[in-house]
């Protein structure tokens, strides 16, 4: 069977799988359901479509919006911000992320402006501990020297890793 959230009113596309669609429509073919769109269209291998099932066993009009999918796609769109803007390695804010945090920091009022320090550490000879010991060792090293950098910190003070043996 289908797993819908009820809605009251129509509040948008939303995104369904093609086969998720089609699963629909054939339901509600069995079900003798009268079905009509409100709108379709293929877009990156995803239909975009409102479905309005109507007469359903003597009930007045109910309008059931398909979900599942776009929770999948808002989860989806959340790992990607993830992706984009911070490190996979230490989760920490990656270099885009950082250099916009400390424009915005910069750029900030006069009557704002609080003074600040700027560290840059660069893990001397790194590159042996990936070369003797492997890529996952010095990642676990990079992850390491991350949470020591986080708890020595204030809260509020901003860690990030700009790339390589770099933070």
């Amino acid at each position: 069977m289908w797993r819908f959230h009820r809605r009251s009113t129509i509040t948008g596309p939303r995104f369904v799988g093609l086969s998720f669609l089609l699963f629909g429509v054939y339901q509600s073919l069995i079900f003798a359901i009268a079905a009509r769109w409100l709108s379709v269209r293929q877009v990156a291998g995803l239909g975009y479509v409102d479905l309005v099932l109507i007469g359903m066993i003597g009930l007045s009009t109910v309008v059931w919006l398909l979900e599942e999918e776009h929770l999948r796609l808002t989860d989806a769109s959340r790992q990607i911000e993830q992706l984009a803007f911070f490190d996979m390695v230490t989760g920490l804010p990656n270099r885009k992320l950082f250099l916009d945090r400390l424009r915005q920091f910069v750029e900030r009022d006069d009557s704002a402006r609080q003074t600040a320090a700027l560290v840059f550490l660069d893990l001397d000879h790194f590159k042996r501990v990936n070369d003797s010991y492997g890529h996952e060792i010095g990642d676990q090293v990079l992850a390491a020297v991350a949470d020591r950098l986080l708890h020595s910190v204030r809260e509020g003070d901003l860690v990030g890793r700009l790339g390589g043996d770099e933070f």
